[in-house]
């Protein structure tokens, strides 16, 4: 039992962990995103997660693909 868990929090510390890094990708993206859009496609191909993120939250959920004819 004591194995399962720690093997829990390991899972759970990685997940938050993963979730902190990928905020601060975010957060440091947004700057650079409102001086030059184009830069949410080079983004996108760095970290695509980080991207679909932005999109989801700010571009009213369009993909990749739209927001590249949108710019």
């Amino acid at each position: 039992m004591k194995k399962s868990m720690e093997s829990n929090y390991e899972k759970g510390f990685q997940k938050k962990l993963k979730d902190e890094k990928l905020k601060d990708v975010v957060i440091d993206s947004i700057g650079k995103i409102a001086r030059d859009q184009s830069y949410l496609v080079e983004l996108h191909e760095e970290n695509p997660k980080a991207a679909k993120f932005i999109l989801e939250k700010y571009y009213d959920g369009m993909d990749i693909d739209q927001f590249k004819e949108s710019i």
